[in-house]
């Protein structure tokens, strides 16, 4: 009796641990939508900047450049990189989504980076996995990550798309 009890346990305990199992390709599908404005700072590159006016008409020049489909405008804000640069931040209303992302099966970031053991190894990692697998939309890692197999986790990342 005491054996039958085990092993339906045993059974139990295998299936929801296979249930809460992901399988993790390059991206989990999208977990939330959410419409707010986003700034991003852009480099404009060998754009001397003479003085505020000039570096506003250059940054409402880029601002367009960069995201020709969006409803951009500059915000106004920009500073010197160095002498040939300058940053300038853009908004544009757009949708933020969220998206775990991590190692493929692959791995072709280094193996000890495919499994996060602790949050000082999330800090160390997941903005590199943001980047790399949400190339050109700016990803910047939300704080969240997850383990999703024995041998892989997942980073959290907030992009514009």
């Amino acid at each position: 009796m005491q054996v039958e009890y085990i092993l339906i346990a045993g059974i139990i305990i295998i299936i929801l641990f296979l249930n809460f199992r992901e399988n993790l390709q390059n991206t989990l599908p999208t977990e939330q939508k959410e419409q707010k404005s986003i700034n991003n700072f852009v480099i404009c590159k060998n754009c001397k900047s003479w003085n505020n006016r000039d570096a506003h008409s250059k940054c409402s020049r880029i601002c367009k450049t960069k995201y020709p489909d969006q409803n951009i405008s500059f915000t106004g804000n920009w500073s010197k990189v160095n002498e040939n640069d300058i940053s300038c931040e853009c908004s544009f209303q757009g949708t933020l989504q969220k998206k775990y992302v991590g190692c493929p099966s692959e791995k072709s970031l280094d193996d000890k980076k495919c499994f996060i053991w602790n949050n000082a190894e999330a800090d160390n990692v997941c903005q590199t996995m943001c980047n790399k697998f949400l190339p050109d939309s700016y990803p910047k890692w939300t704080g969240n990550w997850k383990s999703t197999s024995a041998e892989t986790s997942a980073c959290e990342c907030e992009y514009y798309n």
